[in-house]
């Protein structure tokens, strides 16, 4: 394996001892390259210097933390605990147990936040200096406090258009700051690129492209949020729009599909989206 991922969730609720016998499992099983990219998530208040120390010894060389803002406030509106103070803390720990690849979630969108805030949480998660960062639009997951706050009338949804702004700010301010924009959401220093991503990404590109040569083409759904729920990268879906364009693809019923001219040049299509 060039790269093991783990996560969504928390996985660090899990001992150190037991994620590490789970890594050495892979490892005896699989096989894991020389320097493989061996990523964990964590919440910053699951963990500690002496279990990332364990973590690193085992063999995970990449660290994301599930961080999401940096004001307090904010998590509570979310029902999240507050970890402004814990993050710096423990992203200090993770480098001083020998992390050096650490990333930060961020979210932006949340019930509460402004403009004025969620420039603060970036600027306070890059003077952490991670190597890569990711940004997330809010989303509403059902079954979450979020949900039965907004059925409940308790709190406001996500303003699609502040959240668009938000999205634009971040990638000016990291893109200033030297940082790399690879992803729809995911920005890194140079050489820091998340492998995993790449590899998730590739492989929805791949099935994408295959699955626009059956008849029944490609649910726009995929299209829209790639087959493993991530948004698709920025460039590859003007591409999409681009063959749309020029007559080679169509938007059928809930579908995009091989038009009778893209059946054609259906390797042509496959090149281009390749």
């Amino acid at each position: 394996m060039d790269t093991v991922y783990f996560g969504g969730g928390t996985p660090t609720t899990l001992s150190p001892g037991s994620l590490s016998h789970v890594l050495t499992l892979v490892e005896r099983y699989f096989g894991i390259q020389d320097r493989g990219e061996v990523t964990v998530e964590a919440h910053p208040d699951t963990v500690t210097e002496s279990g990332l120390r364990s973590l690193v010894q085992a063999g995970f060389n990449r660290i994301s933390f599930g961080v999401q803002s940096m004001d307090n406030k904010e998590l509570l509106h979310v029902g999240r605990r507050s970890v402004s103070e814990s993050v710096r803390t423990v992203v200090a720990a993770a480098r001083r147990a020998g992390f050096m690849n650490i990333n930060l979630d961020l979210i932006y969108g949340l019930p509460g936040q402004t403009d004025e805030s969620w420039l603060s949480t970036l600027d306070q998660a890059f003077a952490l200096e991670p190597t890569h960062l990711s940004c997330y639009a809010l989303t509403v997951e059902e079954g979450t406090r979020l949900d039965v706050d907004l059925r409940h009338g308790d709190t406001a949804g996500p303003d699609a258009e502040l959240q668009n702004a938000m999205g634009d700010e971040a990638c000016r301010r990291l893109a200033l700051a030297g940082s790399e924009r690879y992803q729809l959401s995911n920005y890194c220093r140079p050489g820091y690129t998340c492998r995993h991503n790449m590899l998730y990404w590739e492989r929805e590109q791949e099935a994408i492209v295959f699955g626009l040569r059956l008849t029944g083409g490609v649910e726009l759904g995929i299209i829209r949020t790639g087959l493993w729920g991530g948004a698709l990268d920025w460039s590859w879906e003007q591409g999409l729009k681009r063959l749309t364009r020029e007559g080679l693809l169509k938007g059928e019923a809930s579908c995009m599909k091989l038009t009778a001219l893209g059946r054609r040049f259906a390797d042509s299509v496959a090149v281009e989206l390749l």
